[in-house]
């Protein structure tokens, strides 16, 4: 049996939702919206036949638009005092995201929560949040020196990360330029700095930690790691030449038009001078690791040509990593968007390659600010603050500045206190630019295996 909503009230409906998740229309604290539904799900005689809405007979569900009046009062709805109590019972909280706290207790339950899993992903909510930063390099502190986790993998071009890895295992080069090699603003930051700084004076003890990165935007380190391997064969080096003349024509032709396409004639060519260069690496005199090395850079130069597929190729190349060292544990830095398990992610072909040894860790906060570029260039911009149908609105309800929630055993116990939880709200997603509307519709038991929350915000520190 079908029931339909009529249309004017469906209207006014959607009208009031925009207007009390923005917390613009509320009488006496009381959601307007909230009484609407109340009296007109109560009412029947404002049941109409019309397609947008129907009533599934079975289970009495009234649906707008596909999603169910139940579902709708979890966005336009205050937490219950229940469902604070079972966030409030089931939350671990930390004390600081300061790397430097001398104290682990509280991280000491991550040693439980990730078990067996040897890549774990941290996640990140903006490419720009101090404490964000601050409390992933916290994480991975205390993993490396406490769980065995002995590779850090970042959202960054792969040769260039590389790079970094001279320097830790070495002492080679400045890190400060080799960050700023690596390209994106978002790492240009003290609080990676203040990591790397860290990870090079481990370095110093028996115990090694190799920095390496598994994006693959740009060719030009990949160019020049192929041309330091045959610098002293002019035959090779006339070919990386002209296959760098092919690129970068290609390179400029994006730049003026970012959806541009390769050529035919273009991607033919470059396909016929990667093979080639493929030959030469097979039948070069460097050992297998070498070897493969130099042929994962012929990778990045392939993957930079399509950029569309990007998050398969980032997984692609974690993968690879993984490969070169079956016995490391390994730590991913990213964003949320691309660590989690759904969608069309790195994290969603990783889990589906590596299931329960790949594991999440989102990260949020309720307000503040972050560091993007915008209107007024790359600096600090005022985050839109979490409002009713958010998770950090709830999270944020039950004042606890930071804190661990694992994602996994709430879908496990699948109570009515944590109903709320287990369908789709609004999370927090930005990326390198700073943009009006902040939160999307998610499944966040769905993304992630565990969610860390931090109340409040601030810039991360760009180096000058």
């Amino acid at each position: 049996m079908k029931k339909l909503i009529n249309i004017e009230i469906i209207g006014l409906v959607l009208i009031l939702i925009c207007a009390c998740r923005n917390n613009q229309l509320k009488l006496n604290g009381k959601s307007l919206v909230k009484d609407l539904l109340i009296q007109n799900t109560m009412n029947n005689d404002s049941l109409r036949n019309d397609s947008t809405s129907t009533t599934n007979n079975k289970n009495q569900e009234t649906l707008i638009n596909g999603r169910k009046i139940i579902d709708l009062k979890r966005w336009l709805e205050e937490p219950t005092p229940d469902e604070l109590s079972w966030l409030k019972h089931n939350i671990y909280p930390l004390k600081t995201y300061d790397p430097n706290s001398i104290s682990e207790e509280d991280l000491k339950i991550l040693k439980k929560l990730i078990g067996n899993s040897r890549v774990v992903a941290l996640g990140e909510t903006t490419h720009g949040s101090s404490e964000i930063f601050k409390m992933k390099h916290r994480i991975i502190k205390y993993l490396m020196e406490n769980d065995g986790f002995d590779i850090f993998s970042i959202e960054a071009n792969m040769p260039e990360s590389y790079k970094l890895n001279e320097y830790l295992i070495e002492g080679k080069g400045n890190p400060i330029d080799l960050i700023k090699g690596m390209y994106f603003w978002t790492w240009r930051t003290q609080e990676i700095l203040d990591m790397v700084e860290w990870m090079r004076k481990y370095n110093k003890s028996d115990d090694k930690i190799h920095f390496t990165g598994f994006d693959m935007q740009f060719y030009f380190g990949a160019i020049q790691e192929l041309s330091e391997a045959f610098k002293i064969n002019s035959v090779i080096q006339d070919e990386i030449t002209e296959l760098k003349t092919t690129l970068d024509e290609f390179n400029n032709e994006r730049k003026n038009n970012p959806q541009a396409v390769i050529s035919q004639e273009n991607k033919k060519k470059i396909d016929n001078q990667l093979n080639r260069l493929r030959d030469y690496i097979s039948k070069s005199e460097y050992p297998v690791f070498k070897k493969s090395w130099l042929s994962q850079n012929i990778r990045i130069v392939e993957e930079s040509l399509d950029i569309a597929s990007r998050d398969k190729y980032m997984a692609d190349n974690l993968l690879w990593i993984k490969s070169q060292n079956p016995d490391s544990k390994i730590i991913t830095w990213a964003h949320n968007y691309h660590i989690k398990k759904t969608g069309n992610s790195m994290g969603r072909y990783l889990s589906d390659s590596l299931k329960n040894n790949y594991f999440t860790i989102g990260f949020t906060f309720n307000k503040g600010i972050y560091t993007a570029v915008g209107d007024k260039g790359l600096t600090s911009y005022q985050a839109q603050e979490s409002y009713l149908g958010t998770y950090e609105y709830v999270f944020n309800a039950i004042k606890e500045p930071i804190f661990l929630l694992d994602l996994r055993e709430a879908k496990k116990q699948n109570l009515i206190s944590n109903k709320w939880l287990l369908g789709q709200l609004s999370f927090r997603s930005v990326g390198a630019k700073k943009i009006n509307t902040e939160f999307y519709d998610t499944d966040l038991t769905a993304d992630f295996d565990l969610i860390i929350f931090i109340s409040e915000s601030t810039n991360s520190k760009l180096l000058e």
